[in-house]
C-alpha cells in the first residue's frame, strides 16, 4: 500500500505498485505514470473500476485525447512507412501519390503528382508526367500566384474558378475567362463558349436527338429525325425530315396526296415535297419559265410532245 500526499491541497499523488497516480480533488480525473505511458482517466467502468487511456508512450502522442484550440506546429506528416503520404506545413495540405507493387508492400511515395490546398484553392499537380515540369516537387514546391497554378495543373478550383485539362490538348474552364462563362479550347483553339449574357458559341458540329430551337412553345422541336413546328398537317406547322414521314389518314391531306405519300418537308396543309420529287401546292405564284414533260394544267394534259 503506497502513501498519498496532497499537492497545493488540489491534487493527491499515490505511489504505489500500479505506478504513480495523481488524482484532482475536484474533478476526481486521474493521470498515472507507468514505465512506458502516461495514462489518462475521466471516468469509472461499471464494475467500479477506474477506465484508462493511454496518452504518451515513447513512440507518440495519442490524437484521440487531443484537444486543444490551437495546436502550433512547424509541421504535420502522414507518414507511409518512412515517407509522407499527406503533410501539412506553410505551403499547404499536400496529398502525395502512392505507386505500390509486390517490391514495395508498403507503397512509394511520388513527390511529383499531389494534390494541394492552399489559400490559392485546391489543385492537382502531375509533373511527374511532364518533362517540362519535373523540377516540380511538392514537397518544396510553393507557387506564388494562380497563373503559375494554372500554368502547371492537370485539374484547379482557385479564386479564378475552375478548369479541367482532358487528353489531346483539350480543357475545360468554368469562371472568369475572356467573357466567358464556361469555355472548352483545344490546343488553344475555342471549341465551345457561353458568354456572360448567355450566349452559346460553338465551333464545330452540334449533335442533339432531342430538344428546342427557341423557347419551347414558340421555337422548333428537334426530334431524332426531323425538325417541327407545330404538329404535322395542322394549319400552323414547318416539318423537315431528310428520312421521310407520312400523314395518317385522319389528319389533314396536303393537295391531292393520300396518307401513302412519303413527305421530306411540308408547310401547313397549302404545301409540301415528297421524297420522290413530287411538290403540292395549294396556289402557286410563280414568274418565270416552267418546264414539264408530264402532267396536268387544269383540263390540259402535258406530255412531251404537247
Amino acid at each position: 500500500m503506497g502513501e498519498a500526499l496532497s499537492v497545493a491541497g488540489q491534487t493527491t499523488v499515490l505511489q504505489d505498485a500500479s505506478g504513480i497516480t495523481l488524482t484532482d480533488s475536484n474533478t476526481r480525473n486521474q493521470m498515472r505514470l507507468i514505465g512506458g505511458a502516461i495514462l489518462m482517466s475521466t471516468e469509472n467502468e461499471e464494475t467500479g473500476e477506474r477506465q484508462w487511456k493511454t496518452g504518451l508512450t515513447p513512440n507518440g502522442i495519442s490524437a484521440s485525447l487531443i484537444t486543444a484550440g490551437n495546436i502550433n506546429a512547424g509541421e504535420i506528416s502522414i507518414m507511409n512507412a518512412n515517407e509522407p503520404t499527406f503533410k501539412w506545413n506553410s505551403f499547404g495540405i499536400s496529398a502525395f501519390d502512392t505507386d505500390w507493387t509486390n517490391d514495395m508492400p508498403n507503397g512509394k511515395v511520388n513527390p511529383y503528382k499531389f494534390v494541394r490546398f492552399d489559400k490559392h484553392g485546391i489543385y492537382g499537380i502531375n509533373s511527374s508526367e511532364n518533362a517540362s515540369n519535373s523540377a516540380i516537387n511538392g514537397e518544396d514546391w510553393r507557387p506564388d500566384s494562380i497563373d503559375v497554378i494554372d500554368e502547371n495543373s492537370t485539374f484547379a478550383l482557385t479564386w479564378e474558378g475552375l478548369k479541367v485539362v482532358g487528353n489531346e490538348g483539350v480543357e475545360a474552364r468554368i469562371g472568369k475567362n475572356d467573357g466567358n462563362i464556361l469555355t472548352v479550347t483545344k490546343n488553344a483553339q475555342t471549341l465551345l463558349g457561353i458568354t456572360n449574357d448567355g450566349v452559346l458559341e460553338v465551333a464545330g458540329t452540334i449533335k442533339a436527338n432531342n430538344g428546342y430551337l427557341g423557347s419551347e412553345e414558340k421555337g422548333w422541336i428537334i426530334n431524332e429525325a426531323s425538325l417541327t413546328y407545330g404538329e404535322i398537317a395542322d394549319n400552323n406547322s414547318f416539318i423537315l425530315s431528310p428520312y421521310g414521314y407520312t400523314i395518317p389518314e385522319t389528319e389533314l391531306k396536303i393537295g391531292n396526296s393520300d396518307s401513302s405519300t412519303v413527305w421530306v418537308m411540308t408547310i401547313d396543309k397549302n404545301f409540301g415535297v415528297s421524297n420522290n420529287g413530287t411538290v403540292y401546292a395549294k396556289s402557286a405564284d410563280i414568274e418565270g419559265t416552267i418546264t414539264a414533260n408530264f402532267g396536268n394544267i387544269g383540263g390540259w394534259l402535258v406530255d412531251w410532245l404537247h
